[in-house]
């Protein structure tokens, strides 16, 4: 469900990653829709009930966008979302 998992001082940071080969339609953050982020958010929820976890979360999107000439364009967006805001 996750692309990456990390734990950064009291904190779980919960990534998700997202390719596209153009912007043209969308921008691949755009992707993480409020389903996507709802599921994420359910996943991360098991997850650190799961492992009795005492960390607060947050929720980041790694945006990249590579084109044909082998350019990629990243973009790390921290807090994209918080855990109410899907529901």
């Amino acid at each position: 469900m996750f692309d990456y998992i990390l734990k950064q001082g009291f904190l779980i940071v919960f990534v998700e990653i997202k390719t596209r080969n153009t912007d043209y339609i969308i921008q691949p953050f755009e992707a993480v829709d409020i389903k996507k982020q709802k599921a994420i958010i359910k996943v991360a929820n098991a997850y650190i009930r799961n492992r009795n976890l005492d960390l607060e979360a947050r929720f980041d999107v790694i945006s990249i966008i590579q084109t044909e000439h082998g350019t990629q364009t990243l973009e790390h967006i921290i807090g994209a979302f918080e855990p109410y805001s899907a529901f």
